[in-house]
């Protein structure tokens, strides 16, 4: 294809200084009780994995043996497999220092995520916050049925 000068220009859309990785991630960390709440918003993806990286590691600081992290995951709209990886790192640290990380929330893209990838009983799901507070307090409470994320069919 030739380009004239009388081709209309098409703009792309690019990310600028405007768009910072910080405009796409964010999130809130609350205490309850002994718990570290952690409520991340917006997309995790390449773009914005070290600002992940680093609010799941100020969450973890912030967290007391034998107190947990909940991942409210209602404000996540993308999670990619790499974010999935820091995450479920995340949570084997935690456990080799007495904390257990739930998600909490029940985003059906994100248990389905979890599910394929094996990491159910690592990264357990319950319906909302005080569902897996309970649970961490317990210990006992088995997760939430991932009911809506069926596991991949394969073609023949």
């Amino acid at each position: 294809m030739r380009i004239s000068p009388r081709t209309p220009r098409v703009t792309i859309p690019c990310t600028t200084a405007a768009d910072s990785a910080a405009d796409r991630l964010s999130a809130t960390t609350d205490r309850r009780g002994t718990a570290v709440v952690l409520r991340p918003r917006g997309e995790i993806d390449a773009y914005t994995l070290q600002i992940w990286q680093r609010l799941i590691r100020q969450a973890s600081a912030a967290a007391e043996p034998p107190g947990p992290i909940v991942l409210d995951t209602t404000g996540i709209e993308f999670m990619s497999c790499t974010a999935l990886g820091v995450l479920a790192d995340e949570a084997d640290r935690c456990r080799r220092h007495g904390i257990a990380l739930h998600l909490a929330g029940d985003q059906p893209a994100i248990v389905r995520l979890i599910t394929v990838a094996g990491l159910s009983e690592k990264l357990p799901s319950y319906s909302g916050v005080d569902s897996a507070l309970i649970a961490a307090e317990s210990r006992l409470a088995p997760p939430v049925s991932s009911g809506s994320a069926q596991p991949p069919q394969v073609c023949h």
